[in-house]
């Protein structure tokens, strides 16, 4: 009778280290919008980046529409416990626009922004199975940015800006291979999806 419940028991409590995955790769890709709203220059006055006697450049031309793209993700999580993962994101995103001539609204030039992103992440997984994990999250970083622009006055800048990210739902479905889908707010948009495969930490034959 012994050995039956402590075999009931085992059935029942298997070992979460055995069952569920313990490292995840995956790659991603998220809605622009959000972050856009942390582009630094979108808020600021073109001559800001020039020399005070090219100041008066400004009346003489104009951006066009800004084109972006969507952010591009990379992450890796450690499952440190069963509902505990600690990680990174790192993204990359850019923005571009060209420049036209306010007399004649001819393109003279362009300005492209180039954005890198690492942060720190720590997610709890609130529903653990072996396909399927639902989990929220939180990272905080930097973004690097690279602005760099031609015509009528070139310039080249790098600015560094604190960058956060809040995973509200996440959902990650399948076992070695396996697709996600999280909504949230941040560096990486309100939305994001991709896939990526899990690796379970090796188990000796006594534990």
């Amino acid at each position: 009778m012994a050995l039956t419940a402590v075999f009931a028991q085992t059935e029942e409590e298997p070992d979460w280290r055995m069952e569920l995955p313990r490292h995840e790769f995956g790659v991603g890709i998220g809605d622009p919008a959000i972050a856009l709203l942390y582009r630094p220059s979108i808020f600021e006055l073109p001559y800001d980046a020039y020399t005070p006697d090219d100041w008066f450049l400004d009346n003489k031309y104009y951006h066009g529409a800004y084109y972006a793209t969507c952010p591009l993700t990379f992450h890796y999580m450690y499952r440190v416990a069963k509902f505990l993962w600690l990680g990174f994101d790192f993204s990359y995103m850019g923005v571009y626009a060209k420049r036209y001539g306010a007399a004649d609204d001819v393109q003279i030039g362009w300005m492209n922004e180039h954005y890198l992103t690492l942060m720190p992440k720590i997610r709890f997984s609130y529903f653990n199975r072996k396909y399927l994990t639902m989990y929220s999250g939180i990272s905080t970083g930097v973004t690097v940015g690279l602005i760099e622009s031609e015509s009528p006055a070139g310039f080249m800048s790098v600015r560094v800006r604190p960058a956060v990210q809040a995973t509200f739902y996440g959902i990650s479905v399948g076992k070695n291979w396996y697709g996600f889908a999280e909504v949230g707010c941040g560096y990486n948009g309100f939305i994001r999806t991709g896939f990526g495969c899990h690796f379970n930490k090796k188990q000796s034959s006594n534990q």
